[in-house]
């Protein structure tokens, strides 16, 4: 049984500081649908280069890219940023997994970020779901290893130039979240 699939490549650089071997991943939806867990971490520990640090006794969960410190890895949700290293850390235990349309992680000097200088272990960007030009929603129902219950839904479409993509979504552990 597959549970997820990762893709990896990496490309040359030249002589000047930072142009270096870089190494690329990409996570489809499907792999965090596969695992039918409402949280993003056990996907993302699956992916090489990535580690998920615990913030000291709390169940804080941080991203960690090329073996670093937590804000010296860039964290985007659709090329936006979350969190920099001059800003802090981005916890992700209370990301919802249904709103993931695909992971992309750069990891190693030389990833192409603009904030790059800062993210020295690398670069995680997080993509939400696509809009589709015909209505779907999905429900999604179920109940994980704490007997915790979760529902999400999510819905996209079209309505003449408008597109949308709307989530709606409740976890036993960490309520609702939209």
């Amino acid at each position: 049984r597959t549970i997820g699939s990762v893709t990896s490549n990496s490309r040359g650089g030249g002589s000047a500081i930072n142009t270096g071997a870089a190494s690329s991943s990409f996570v489809p939806a499907q792999a965090f649908a596969n695992v039918a867990n409402p949280q993003i971490n056990d996907v993302l520990q699956r992916v090489p280069d990535v580690t998920l640090q615990h913030m000291g006794s709390q169940p804080d969960v941080s991203i960690v890219l090329g073996g670093v410190q937590p804000y010296e890895t860039q964290v985007l949700i659709d090329g936006h940023p979350l969190a920099l290293g001059q800003f802090g850390v981005w916890t992700s235990q209370y990301f919802p997994s249904y709103l993931i349309g695909g992971l992309e992680t750069q990891s190693g000097p030389g990833n192409t970020t603009p904030f790059a200088n800062i993210a020295v272990g690398g670069t995680v960007n997080i993509l939400t779901p696509g809009f589709t030009t015909r209505p779907s929603a999905e429900i999604t129902y179920g109940v994980d290893n704490y007997s915790s219950q979760y529902s999400n839904f999510l819905a996209s479409g079209a309505v003449g130039k408008l597109q949308y993509v709307a989530g709606i979504g409740v976890s036993g552990i960490n309520g609702p979240y939209y």
